[in-house]
């Protein structure tokens, strides 16, 4: 039998069509397993895609490390994980695995026991929603979320699916927020705009959707996701002009009462990256569950080449 040679070149917009049935395999409702994700944000870790008996494979490199978002597919998963565990090594380097659920974690100590040090990364767990809470904003807990929302309503507000004819628009306040953020001297900032920019360039080819919210004709406001798997919406950016009160409780509000996909049960609003202000604000949305990933990273890999 002939072995199958891992190869990995950048994630490009033709890759979708045979990514897209990888990761539709795993059902993951992971914001990292996302076609329009990887393809937007490819630029951050210069990440690069392969394939290998079954499987949709992410690879980022540093000079210690060569890390992969934890396969997706269908296939001899342990194979693959030991000739990954080759690849790395015969580059001098240990092999890490990121955004892993519980489930896989748990697969992958019990089948190399030892081999792997597991460790929680709270700040990529992702913020998992129920649409109908998103909805309704029902009871006690939502009271402050409904009078933000009165009081953008005061506004002469125009709510609308997100067209082609928004896309500079929706750029335009994207530079906006990212100027005064001081973005420029921020790289995750700057990579934001690159893959903001590559969503409009192909919103269609990606299978996007999206909402905007105008008052007398300005953008106060847009956003725009996918269905990621086949229950969750992934929200991947939302954007708003804090100058309107309460801008932002009234997107998230609009869009999630214009899902129109009945399959949809929950929305991913993905992490908070660590930072204190966002996570107060996705926690007072009151998440129905946070979305554990943890990071395998290899140990023992310099003794054993010794």
């Amino acid at each position: 039998m002939i072995k199958q040679m891992l190869q990995f070149h950048p994630i490009q917009l033709e890759d979708k069509e045979w990514i897209d049935p990888l990761l539709a395999a795993s059902d993951n409702m992971g914001c990292e397993y996302s076609f329009a994700n990887n393809l937007a944000w490819r630029r951050l870790a210069d990440s690069q895609v392969g394939s290998w008996g079954g499987f949709y494979l992410n690879k980022h490199e540093t000079a210690d490390r060569i890390s992969f978002l934890f396969p997706a597919g269908n296939g001899d998963l342990a194979a693959l994980l030991s000739e990954l565990m080759d690849y790395a090594n015969l580059r001098g380097r240990a092999l890490t695995f990121f955004g892993a659920s519980a489930q896989a974690a748990a697969y992958v100590q019990q089948q190399f026991p030892g081999r792997f040090t597991v460790t929680a990364e709270r700040d990529d767990f992702d913020y998992i929603y129920r649409l109908e809470d998103l909805r309704t904003l029902a009871g006690k807990k939502y009271h402050q979320k409904r009078n933000h929302l009165k009081k953008f309503q005061e506004y002469p507000f125009v709510y609308a699916p997100l067209t082609e004819a928004d896309y500079d628009d929706c750029i335009r306040l994207s530079a906006e927020c990212y100027l005064q953020k001081n973005g420029v001297s921020d790289y995750s900032g700057q990579v934001e705009q690159l893959a903001i920019h590559t969503f409009f360039m192909h919103f269609t080819q990606l299978g996007l959707c999206g909402g905007t919210l105008r008052v007398d004709g300005k953008l106060a406001a847009f956003t725009l996701g996918e269905r990621i798997n086949s229950n969750t919406l992934c929200v991947h950016i939302e954007k708003g002009d804090l100058s309107f009160n309460g801008v932002y409780p009234a997107i998230n509000y609009y869009f999630a009462n214009h899902v129109d996909d009945p399959a949809i049960q929950y929305v991913n609003r993905e992490d908070d990256l660590g930072l204190p202000g966002l996570r107060k604000s996705k926690l007072s949305y009151h998440p129905a569950f946070l979305l554990e990933k943890y990071r395998l990273v290899q140990t023992g890999f310099h003794e054993e080449g010794e």
